[in-house]
């Protein structure tokens, strides 16, 4: 549509220039309210599109955003069905020394496979 506004415009341009040759000024000055009105036109076509593109671009997004989350669901219940998943997988000792005693403290961190792949999530 805006390169359609754009014909238009050069076309009463071209009819402005006709016009004014002729001694018609009169409509010259008709000539160039068409051609100022087919200008704002194709801006505003323009500025529709570019308005309609990022709402387009919001919607996929969101398409996008859903497909992820279901199959993420889907990733997690078939891990919950998979027995052992909520075993821990490592455990790691720490040792650290207590102030006092200098005697070593062990702490341990127990992660299962579903704690390390979602801890984030």
């Amino acid at each position: 549509m805006a390169i359609k506004c754009e014909k238009d415009e050069k076309a009463e341009k071209k009819k402005i220039k006709k016009a004014m040759e002729k001694g018609n000024i009169e409509g010259a000055r008709i000539h160039a309210e068409n051609s100022i009105r087919q200008k704002n036109q194709g801006v505003n076509f323009l500025r529709m599109s570019a308005r309609v593109d990022a709402v387009s671009q919001r919607v996929q997004t969101a398409v996008t955003m859903r497909q992820v989350t279901q199959s993420m669901k889907g990733v997690v219940a078939s891990m919950d069905k998979v027995g052992g998943w909520k075993q821990p997988i490592h455990t790691y000792t720490h040792p650290t020394t207590h102030p006092t005693t200098h005697a070593p403290n062990d702490t341990h961190f127990n992660y299962s496979i579903r704690d390390f792949l979602f801890d984030d999530v």
